[in-house]
Protein backbone atom coordinates (compact mmCIF):
# COMPACT_ATOMS: atom_id res chain seq x y z
CA UNK A 1 0.00 0.00 0.00
CA UNK A 2 0.99 3.81 -0.96
CA UNK A 3 1.59 4.22 3.42
CA UNK A 4 3.31 0.93 4.42
CA UNK A 5 6.53 2.08 4.51
CA UNK A 6 5.59 5.42 6.89
CA UNK A 7 3.42 2.43 8.80
CA UNK A 8 6.23 -0.21 9.11
CA UNK A 9 8.63 2.53 10.69
CA UNK A 10 6.35 3.49 12.94
CA UNK A 11 5.61 0.25 14.10
CA UNK A 12 8.65 -1.28 14.41
CA UNK A 13 10.61 1.41 15.78
CA UNK A 14 7.17 1.46 18.67
CA UNK A 15 7.83 -2.23 18.77
CA UNK A 16 11.01 -1.65 20.01
CA UNK A 17 10.09 1.32 22.28
CA UNK A 18 7.56 0.06 24.20
CA UNK A 19 9.59 -3.22 24.82
CA UNK A 20 12.29 -1.19 26.36
CA UNK A 21 9.88 1.26 28.15
CA UNK A 22 8.05 -1.90 29.45
CA UNK A 23 11.52 -3.12 31.00
CA UNK A 24 11.97 0.19 32.50
CA UNK A 25 8.56 0.17 34.06
CA UNK A 26 9.84 -3.00 35.53
CA UNK A 27 12.84 -1.58 37.32
CA UNK A 28 10.86 1.90 38.10
CA UNK A 29 7.83 -0.49 39.85
CA UNK A 30 11.05 -1.82 42.01
CA UNK A 31 12.31 1.52 42.58
CA UNK A 32 8.89 2.53 43.97
CA UNK A 33 8.63 -0.93 46.25
CA UNK A 34 11.66 -0.35 48.00
CA UNK A 35 11.09 3.68 47.75
CA UNK A 36 7.44 3.11 50.04
CA UNK A 37 9.09 0.30 51.75
CA UNK A 38 12.29 2.03 52.72
CA UNK A 39 11.55 5.64 53.53
CA UNK A 40 7.85 6.83 55.49
CA UNK A 41 5.73 8.60 53.47
CA UNK A 42 6.91 12.25 54.79
CA UNK A 43 10.25 11.71 53.52
CA UNK A 44 8.96 10.12 50.31
CA UNK A 45 6.43 13.31 49.88
CA UNK A 46 9.07 15.54 50.64
CA UNK A 47 11.35 14.05 48.05
CA UNK A 48 8.16 13.98 45.19
CA UNK A 49 7.05 17.43 46.38
CA UNK A 50 10.86 18.64 45.59
CA UNK A 51 10.73 17.19 42.74
CA UNK A 52 7.27 18.44 41.53
CA UNK A 53 8.28 21.97 42.38
CA UNK A 54 11.62 22.03 40.23
CA UNK A 55 9.72 20.45 37.42
CA UNK A 56 8.00 23.48 37.11
CA UNK A 57 11.42 25.20 36.25
CA UNK A 58 12.41 23.23 33.71
CA UNK A 59 10.48 24.33 30.98
CA UNK A 60 12.00 27.43 30.98
CA UNK A 61 15.52 25.90 31.40
CA UNK A 62 15.11 23.83 28.19
CA UNK A 63 13.32 26.80 26.68
CA UNK A 64 10.71 24.65 24.53
CA UNK A 65 14.02 23.84 23.02
CA UNK A 66 13.53 19.66 23.10
CA UNK A 67 10.31 19.66 20.58
CA UNK A 68 12.34 22.51 18.70
CA UNK A 69 15.51 20.76 17.56
CA UNK A 70 13.18 17.31 17.20
CA UNK A 71 11.12 19.13 14.57
CA UNK A 72 14.03 21.07 12.75
CA UNK A 73 16.50 18.00 13.02
CA UNK A 74 13.55 15.98 11.08
CA UNK A 75 13.27 18.21 8.87
CA UNK A 76 16.82 18.78 7.91
CA UNK A 77 16.71 14.68 7.43
CA UNK A 78 14.09 15.44 5.05
CA UNK A 79 16.55 17.98 2.96
CA UNK A 80 20.02 15.39 4.14
CA UNK A 81 21.14 18.81 5.09
CA UNK A 82 23.67 17.98 8.15
CA UNK A 83 25.25 22.07 7.99
CA UNK A 84 21.18 23.02 9.27
CA UNK A 85 21.32 19.88 11.60
CA UNK A 86 24.21 20.49 13.62
CA UNK A 87 23.40 23.86 13.57
CA UNK A 88 19.85 23.15 14.91
CA UNK A 89 21.37 20.97 17.84
CA UNK A 90 24.53 22.99 18.73
CA UNK A 91 22.63 26.39 18.49
CA UNK A 92 19.80 24.67 20.72
CA UNK A 93 22.55 23.78 23.97
CA UNK A 94 24.49 27.23 23.31
CA UNK A 95 20.46 28.99 24.22
CA UNK A 96 20.15 25.81 26.98
CA UNK A 97 23.52 26.83 28.90
CA UNK A 98 22.54 30.33 29.12
CA UNK A 99 19.12 29.63 30.40
CA UNK A 100 20.18 27.22 32.87
CA UNK A 101 22.26 29.57 34.85
CA UNK A 102 19.63 32.22 35.22
CA UNK A 103 17.11 29.19 36.33
CA UNK A 104 19.12 27.90 39.12
CA UNK A 105 19.72 31.71 40.35
CA UNK A 106 16.03 32.11 40.33
CA UNK A 107 15.22 28.92 42.01
CA UNK A 108 17.74 30.03 44.52
CA UNK A 109 16.17 33.07 45.11
CA UNK A 110 12.48 31.96 45.79
CA UNK A 111 13.91 29.25 47.56
CA UNK A 112 13.20 30.70 50.98
CA UNK A 113 9.57 31.78 50.33
CA UNK A 114 9.16 27.93 48.33
CA UNK A 115 9.98 26.46 51.81
CA UNK A 116 7.16 28.56 54.12
CA UNK A 117 4.41 27.68 51.06
CA UNK A 118 4.76 23.84 52.07
CA UNK A 119 5.59 24.20 55.74
CA UNK A 120 3.83 25.04 58.56
CA UNK A 121 5.14 27.85 60.38
CA UNK A 122 6.25 26.34 63.11
CA UNK A 123 7.89 24.16 61.97
CA UNK A 124 11.10 25.67 61.29
CA UNK A 125 13.26 22.37 60.94
CA UNK A 126 10.92 21.27 57.68
CA UNK A 127 11.13 24.96 56.25
CA UNK A 128 15.02 23.76 56.30
CA UNK A 129 14.98 20.57 55.29
CA UNK A 130 12.81 21.51 51.89
CA UNK A 131 14.99 24.57 51.34
CA UNK A 132 17.90 22.05 51.50
CA UNK A 133 15.84 19.80 49.02
CA UNK A 134 15.24 22.20 46.61
CA UNK A 135 18.60 23.79 45.95
CA UNK A 136 20.15 20.35 46.05
CA UNK A 137 17.31 19.61 43.61
CA UNK A 138 18.19 22.52 41.03
CA UNK A 139 21.60 21.42 40.24
CA UNK A 140 19.97 18.04 38.51
CA UNK A 141 18.05 20.18 35.91
CA UNK A 142 21.70 20.75 34.27
CA UNK A 143 22.09 17.55 33.45
CA UNK A 144 18.27 16.53 33.17
CA UNK A 145 17.65 19.51 30.86
CA UNK A 146 20.92 17.99 28.23
CA UNK A 147 19.81 14.77 28.61
CA UNK A 148 16.56 15.66 27.15
CA UNK A 149 18.02 17.62 24.27
CA UNK A 150 20.47 14.98 23.20
CA UNK A 151 17.58 12.34 23.42
CA UNK A 152 15.32 14.79 21.29
CA UNK A 153 18.21 14.89 18.56
CA UNK A 154 18.17 11.12 18.50
CA UNK A 155 14.60 10.68 18.20
CA UNK A 156 14.93 12.74 15.30
CA UNK A 157 17.28 10.47 13.68
CA UNK A 158 15.41 7.42 14.08
CA UNK A 159 17.74 6.00 16.62
CA UNK A 160 15.28 4.14 19.24
CA UNK A 161 17.22 1.68 20.68
CA UNK A 162 20.14 4.28 22.00
CA UNK A 163 17.18 6.59 23.57
CA UNK A 164 15.58 3.75 25.19
CA UNK A 165 18.60 2.02 26.39
CA UNK A 166 19.86 5.05 27.95
CA UNK A 167 16.56 6.62 29.26
CA UNK A 168 14.91 3.54 30.38
CA UNK A 169 17.09 0.86 30.93
CA UNK A 170 20.32 2.76 32.06
CA UNK A 171 18.38 5.33 34.76
CA UNK A 172 15.95 2.94 35.41
CA UNK A 173 18.10 -0.07 36.78
CA UNK A 174 20.84 2.53 38.48
CA UNK A 175 18.15 4.26 40.33
CA UNK A 176 17.10 1.02 41.90
CA UNK A 177 20.46 0.34 42.81
CA UNK A 178 20.29 3.78 44.57
CA UNK A 179 17.01 3.23 46.53
CA UNK A 180 18.74 0.44 47.59
CA UNK A 181 21.72 1.13 48.39
CA UNK A 182 20.75 4.45 50.45
CA UNK A 183 18.11 2.86 52.07
CA UNK A 184 20.17 0.42 53.83
CA UNK A 185 23.06 2.75 54.11
CA UNK A 186 23.33 3.42 57.83
CA UNK A 187 24.25 6.89 57.90
CA UNK A 188 23.75 10.30 59.96
CA UNK A 189 23.53 12.23 56.51
CA UNK A 190 20.34 13.72 55.27
CA UNK A 191 19.37 10.41 53.02
CA UNK A 192 16.40 11.80 51.16
CA UNK A 193 19.64 14.68 49.60
CA UNK A 194 21.73 11.41 48.97
CA UNK A 195 19.24 10.27 46.55
CA UNK A 196 18.72 13.55 44.96
CA UNK A 197 22.77 13.46 44.81
CA UNK A 198 22.19 10.16 42.97
CA UNK A 199 19.78 11.41 40.63
CA UNK A 200 22.08 13.73 39.38
CA UNK A 201 24.96 11.73 39.00
CA UNK A 202 22.83 8.65 37.55
CA UNK A 203 22.12 11.61 34.78
CA UNK A 204 25.11 13.12 33.86
CA UNK A 205 26.46 9.45 33.09
CA UNK A 206 23.31 8.47 31.24
CA UNK A 207 24.46 11.78 29.14
CA UNK A 208 27.61 10.82 28.54
CA UNK A 209 26.09 7.62 27.15
CA UNK A 210 23.88 9.51 24.93
CA UNK A 211 26.15 11.51 23.70
CA UNK A 212 28.31 8.47 23.25
CA UNK A 213 25.33 6.65 20.72
CA UNK A 214 24.68 10.32 18.52
CA UNK A 215 28.47 10.81 17.68
CA UNK A 216 27.96 7.04 16.54
CA UNK A 217 24.78 7.43 14.90
CA UNK A 218 25.34 10.95 13.65
CA UNK A 219 28.81 10.49 11.44
CA UNK A 220 27.99 13.50 8.94
CA UNK A 221 27.49 15.93 12.00
CA UNK A 222 30.91 15.64 12.77
CA UNK A 223 32.31 16.78 9.19
CA UNK A 224 29.32 19.26 8.50
CA UNK A 225 29.89 22.85 9.26
CA UNK A 226 27.22 24.64 11.73
CA UNK A 227 24.66 26.49 9.81
CA UNK A 228 23.04 28.46 12.59
CA UNK A 229 19.25 29.83 12.62
CA UNK A 230 19.33 30.54 16.40
CA UNK A 231 16.13 33.49 15.22
CA UNK A 232 14.05 30.53 13.29
CA UNK A 233 14.58 27.82 16.34
CA UNK A 234 13.76 30.26 19.02
CA UNK A 235 10.86 31.98 16.93
CA UNK A 236 9.37 28.30 16.74
CA UNK A 237 10.42 27.08 20.39
CA UNK A 238 9.73 30.20 22.59
CA UNK A 239 5.59 29.41 22.72
CA UNK A 240 6.69 26.05 23.90
CA UNK A 241 8.09 27.53 26.78
CA UNK A 242 5.07 28.51 28.14
CA UNK A 243 3.57 25.35 26.75
CA UNK A 244 6.11 23.25 28.86
CA UNK A 245 5.38 25.27 31.66
CA UNK A 246 1.95 24.38 31.41
CA UNK A 247 2.40 20.58 30.52
CA UNK A 248 4.62 20.05 33.88
CA UNK A 249 1.83 22.61 35.89
CA UNK A 250 -0.73 20.01 34.48
CA UNK A 251 1.29 17.05 35.77
CA UNK A 252 2.54 18.60 39.17
CA UNK A 253 -0.03 21.28 40.11
CA UNK A 254 -2.57 18.88 41.86
CA UNK A 255 0.83 17.36 43.99
CA UNK A 256 1.64 21.23 44.95
CA UNK A 257 -1.30 21.94 46.03
CA UNK A 258 -2.04 18.32 47.74
CA UNK A 259 1.23 19.75 49.61
CA UNK A 260 0.08 23.04 50.74
CA UNK A 261 -3.12 22.17 51.64
CA UNK A 262 -2.92 18.65 53.22
CA UNK A 263 0.38 16.99 54.85
CA UNK A 264 3.40 15.67 53.13
CA UNK A 265 2.60 12.30 53.55
CA UNK A 266 -0.90 12.77 51.39
CA UNK A 267 1.95 13.59 48.43
CA UNK A 268 3.42 10.67 48.74
CA UNK A 269 -0.34 8.31 48.62
CA UNK A 270 -1.59 10.36 45.70
CA UNK A 271 1.64 9.79 43.54
CA UNK A 272 1.26 6.43 44.08
CA UNK A 273 -2.54 6.32 42.62
CA UNK A 274 -0.71 8.78 39.70
CA UNK A 275 1.83 6.73 38.83
CA UNK A 276 -0.39 3.98 38.20
CA UNK A 277 -2.58 6.01 36.64
CA UNK A 278 -0.26 6.77 34.16
CA UNK A 279 0.93 4.13 32.68
CA UNK A 280 -1.00 3.73 29.74
CA UNK A 281 1.04 6.77 29.20
CA UNK A 282 3.89 4.42 28.17
CA UNK A 283 2.28 3.33 24.75
CA UNK A 284 1.46 6.93 23.66
CA UNK A 285 5.18 7.89 24.41
CA UNK A 286 6.87 4.58 22.52
CA UNK A 287 4.82 5.48 19.53
CA UNK A 288 5.43 8.84 19.67
CA UNK A 289 9.07 8.51 19.84
CA UNK A 290 9.03 7.94 15.91
CA UNK A 291 5.77 9.23 15.41
CA UNK A 292 6.09 12.53 16.04
CA UNK A 293 9.17 13.51 13.89
CA UNK A 294 7.36 11.84 10.97
CA UNK A 295 4.21 14.23 11.63
CA UNK A 296 6.84 16.65 11.04
CA UNK A 297 8.28 14.86 7.69
CA UNK A 298 4.56 14.56 6.09
CA UNK A 299 3.48 17.84 6.92
CA UNK A 300 6.56 19.14 5.31
CA UNK A 301 6.13 17.41 2.42
CA UNK A 302 2.21 18.35 2.50
CA UNK A 303 0.86 15.07 2.21
CA UNK A 304 -2.33 15.52 4.71
CA UNK A 305 -3.62 11.93 3.50
CA UNK A 306 -0.60 10.40 4.47
CA UNK A 307 -1.23 11.76 8.07
CA UNK A 308 -4.28 11.57 8.09
CA UNK A 309 -4.15 7.14 7.29
CA UNK A 310 -0.97 6.79 9.86
CA UNK A 311 -2.60 9.04 12.34
CA UNK A 312 -5.88 6.52 12.63
CA UNK A 313 -3.49 3.49 12.39
CA UNK A 314 -1.23 4.40 15.25
CA UNK A 315 -4.06 5.35 17.55
CA UNK A 316 -5.70 2.23 16.55
CA UNK A 317 -2.70 0.54 18.29
CA UNK A 318 -2.53 2.97 20.99
CA UNK A 319 -5.45 1.69 22.16
CA UNK A 320 -5.33 -1.73 21.59
CA UNK A 321 -2.02 -1.50 23.34
CA UNK A 322 -3.00 0.92 26.28
CA UNK A 323 -7.08 0.44 26.73
CA UNK A 324 -6.33 -3.45 28.72
CA UNK A 325 -3.74 -1.52 31.10
CA UNK A 326 -6.51 1.50 31.71
CA UNK A 327 -8.70 -1.66 31.93
CA UNK A 328 -7.33 -3.33 35.01
CA UNK A 329 -6.75 -0.10 37.19
CA UNK A 330 -10.22 0.33 37.29
CA UNK A 331 -11.12 -2.72 38.42
CA UNK A 332 -8.29 -3.39 40.79
CA UNK A 333 -6.91 -0.54 42.25
CA UNK A 334 -6.66 -1.59 45.85
CA UNK A 335 -4.71 -4.79 44.57
CA UNK A 336 -2.43 -2.78 42.56
CA UNK A 337 -1.80 0.11 45.35
CA UNK A 338 -0.28 -2.80 47.39
CA UNK A 339 2.71 -2.27 45.24
CA UNK A 340 3.65 1.34 46.59
CA UNK A 341 2.66 -0.32 50.52
CA UNK A 342 -0.41 1.43 50.43
CA UNK A 343 -3.53 -1.08 51.78
CA UNK A 344 -6.71 -0.21 53.20
CA UNK A 345 -6.81 3.62 51.42
CA UNK A 346 -10.61 3.57 50.00
CA UNK A 347 -9.24 7.62 48.95
CA UNK A 348 -6.41 6.02 47.30
CA UNK A 349 -8.19 3.71 45.21
CA UNK A 350 -10.56 5.69 44.25
CA UNK A 351 -8.91 8.41 43.30
CA UNK A 352 -6.18 6.16 41.33
CA UNK A 353 -9.75 4.78 39.31
CA UNK A 354 -10.57 8.29 38.53
CA UNK A 355 -7.37 9.19 37.30
CA UNK A 356 -7.26 6.38 34.88
CA UNK A 357 -10.09 7.46 33.33
CA UNK A 358 -8.36 10.56 32.64
CA UNK A 359 -5.87 8.76 30.93
CA UNK A 360 -8.51 6.13 28.98
CA UNK A 361 -9.06 9.80 27.42
CA UNK A 362 -5.83 10.69 26.39
CA UNK A 363 -5.33 7.46 24.84
CA UNK A 364 -8.38 7.43 22.59
CA UNK A 365 -7.52 10.50 20.86
CA UNK A 366 -3.98 9.57 20.45
CA UNK A 367 -0.98 11.98 19.59
CA UNK A 368 -3.47 14.99 19.26
CA UNK A 369 -0.79 17.42 20.46
CA UNK A 370 2.12 16.16 18.98
CA UNK A 371 0.46 16.61 15.92
CA UNK A 372 -0.51 20.50 16.44
CA UNK A 373 3.62 20.94 17.60
CA UNK A 374 4.74 18.75 15.17
CA UNK A 375 2.83 20.59 12.02
CA UNK A 376 3.70 23.91 13.27
CA UNK A 377 0.97 25.35 15.44
CA UNK A 378 2.45 25.54 18.22
CA UNK A 379 0.46 28.97 19.74
CA UNK A 380 -2.76 26.97 19.05
CA UNK A 381 -1.63 23.88 21.57
CA UNK A 382 -0.24 27.09 24.25
CA UNK A 383 -4.05 28.44 23.73
CA UNK A 384 -5.28 24.46 24.66
CA UNK A 385 -2.86 24.05 27.68
CA UNK A 386 -3.59 27.68 28.75
CA UNK A 387 -7.25 27.29 29.16
CA UNK A 388 -6.54 23.66 30.52
CA UNK A 389 -4.20 24.47 33.13
CA UNK A 390 -6.32 27.34 34.42
CA UNK A 391 -9.41 25.01 34.82
CA UNK A 392 -7.11 22.76 36.76
CA UNK A 393 -5.59 25.16 39.14
CA UNK A 394 -9.28 26.44 40.01
CA UNK A 395 -10.57 23.36 40.41
CA UNK A 396 -7.87 21.71 42.47
CA UNK A 397 -7.84 25.21 44.79
CA UNK A 398 -11.49 24.04 44.74
CA UNK A 399 -11.56 20.20 45.06
CA UNK A 400 -8.20 19.67 47.34
CA UNK A 401 -9.23 21.98 50.52
CA UNK A 402 -12.77 19.80 50.84
CA UNK A 403 -12.21 16.54 49.24
CA UNK A 404 -7.76 16.21 50.21
CA UNK A 405 -6.70 13.41 47.00
CA UNK A 406 -9.90 12.79 45.22
CA UNK A 407 -10.91 16.59 44.76
CA UNK A 408 -7.28 16.83 42.94
CA UNK A 409 -8.06 13.64 40.65
CA UNK A 410 -11.25 14.89 39.55
CA UNK A 411 -9.53 18.14 38.99
CA UNK A 412 -6.65 16.68 36.86
CA UNK A 413 -9.08 14.22 35.12
CA UNK A 414 -11.31 16.93 34.22
CA UNK A 415 -8.69 19.33 33.05
CA UNK A 416 -6.95 16.53 30.76
CA UNK A 417 -10.28 15.92 28.93
CA UNK A 418 -11.23 19.06 28.09
CA UNK A 419 -7.72 19.90 26.36
CA UNK A 420 -7.40 16.28 24.70
CA UNK A 421 -11.23 17.02 23.45
CA UNK A 422 -10.48 20.64 21.97
CA UNK A 423 -7.47 19.65 20.36
CA UNK A 424 -9.14 16.85 18.73
CA UNK A 425 -11.63 18.87 17.57
CA UNK A 426 -8.89 21.34 16.04
CA UNK A 427 -6.78 18.61 14.22
CA UNK A 428 -10.26 17.79 12.51
CA UNK A 429 -10.49 20.96 11.42
CA UNK A 430 -6.84 22.40 10.38
CA UNK A 431 -5.43 18.99 9.34
CA UNK A 432 -8.35 17.38 8.11
CA UNK A 433 -7.51 14.48 10.22
CA UNK A 434 -8.78 12.16 12.64
CA UNK A 435 -7.94 9.12 15.08
CA UNK A 436 -11.28 7.63 15.29
CA UNK A 437 -12.32 4.46 13.07
CA UNK A 438 -15.25 2.19 13.51
CA UNK A 439 -12.59 -0.66 14.01
CA UNK A 440 -12.13 1.50 17.22
CA UNK A 441 -15.46 -0.38 18.81
CA UNK A 442 -14.39 -3.96 19.20
CA UNK A 443 -11.43 -3.14 21.48
CA UNK A 444 -14.00 -1.80 24.08
CA UNK A 445 -15.83 -4.70 23.55
CA UNK A 446 -13.05 -7.20 24.09
CA UNK A 447 -11.83 -4.70 26.93
CA UNK A 448 -15.12 -5.39 28.47
CA UNK A 449 -15.23 -9.35 28.10
CA UNK A 450 -11.71 -9.41 29.15
CA UNK A 451 -12.46 -7.22 32.47
CA UNK A 452 -15.94 -8.88 33.48
CA UNK A 453 -13.28 -12.20 33.06
CA UNK A 454 -10.42 -10.98 35.74
CA UNK A 455 -12.93 -9.27 38.35
CA UNK A 456 -14.90 -12.67 38.45
CA UNK A 457 -11.46 -14.03 38.84
CA UNK A 458 -10.44 -11.74 41.23
CA UNK A 459 -13.42 -11.86 43.46
CA UNK A 460 -13.99 -15.53 43.94
CA UNK A 461 -10.01 -15.95 44.75
CA UNK A 462 -9.18 -17.04 48.29
CA UNK A 463 -6.98 -15.19 50.33
CA UNK A 464 -3.50 -15.17 48.58
CA UNK A 465 -0.60 -12.48 48.10
CA UNK A 466 -1.33 -9.42 46.37
CA UNK A 467 1.67 -9.68 43.82
CA UNK A 468 -0.35 -13.46 42.60
CA UNK A 469 -3.50 -11.42 42.52
CA UNK A 470 -2.22 -9.14 40.11
CA UNK A 471 -0.56 -11.87 38.10
CA UNK A 472 -3.42 -14.37 37.71
CA UNK A 473 -6.02 -12.02 37.12
CA UNK A 474 -3.74 -10.02 34.47
CA UNK A 475 -3.06 -13.53 33.31
CA UNK A 476 -6.66 -14.28 32.31
CA UNK A 477 -7.63 -11.02 31.16
CA UNK A 478 -4.57 -11.53 28.23
CA UNK A 479 -5.58 -14.84 27.55
CA UNK A 480 -9.22 -13.75 26.74
CA UNK A 481 -8.72 -10.50 25.13
CA UNK A 482 -5.38 -11.33 23.06
CA UNK A 483 -6.80 -14.32 21.08
CA UNK A 484 -10.29 -12.30 20.27
CA UNK A 485 -7.93 -9.01 18.64
CA UNK A 486 -5.94 -11.53 16.58
CA UNK A 487 -9.16 -13.61 14.92
CA UNK A 488 -11.67 -10.76 15.51
CA UNK A 489 -10.44 -7.32 15.82
CA UNK A 490 -7.19 -7.21 13.47
CA UNK A 491 -7.29 -7.61 9.48
CA UNK A 492 -4.93 -8.60 7.60
CA UNK A 493 -2.76 -5.93 6.84
CA UNK A 494 -2.54 -6.06 10.80
CA UNK A 495 -1.17 -9.22 11.33
CA UNK A 496 1.63 -8.74 8.57
CA UNK A 497 2.84 -5.65 9.88
CA UNK A 498 2.49 -7.45 14.11
CA UNK A 499 4.73 -10.23 12.40
CA UNK A 500 7.41 -8.06 10.48
CA UNK A 501 8.28 -5.15 12.86
CA UNK A 502 7.76 -6.59 15.95
CA UNK A 503 7.59 -10.63 16.34
CA UNK A 504 10.60 -11.44 14.13
CA UNK A 505 12.67 -8.61 15.88
CA UNK A 506 12.04 -10.51 19.64
CA UNK A 507 14.77 -13.01 20.41
CA UNK A 508 12.25 -16.04 20.00
CA UNK A 509 12.80 -18.70 17.95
Amino acid sequence: MKYSKNKSKVLEGAGVSLLGRCTGLVFSYFFYFFLYRLFDNSDVGLLLLGLAVISMFEPLARFGLAQGVQRFVSVGLEKKDWNKIRGAIIGSFQITAISLVAVIALIWILTPQLSRYFSKSDQINQINHFAAIIKTYSFYLIPAVMLTLILSSLRALRDIKSTFFVNDIFIRISWLVLVLIVGYLNTNLDKMILMIIGFTAITIVGFIFAAFFFVKKAGNFLKAKSEFNRKQLLLFSYPLIFQGILLVCMKQVDKIMIGHYCLTADVAVYNAAATLAMQAGIVLASFASLFAPMIAGLHHRGDLNGLNHLYKTVAKWVMICAVPIVAVMLIMPDVFLNIFNITNSENAELALRILAIGQLISVCVGHSGSMLVMSGHTKLTLANNISATIINVILNAFFIPKYGIIGAAVATTIAIAIRNIASVIEIRFILRASPFSTSLIKIFVFVIIGSLASLLLKNNLPEIKWWIEIAACCAVFGIIYAPLMWFFGMDKEDKDFLKTTVLNKLPIK
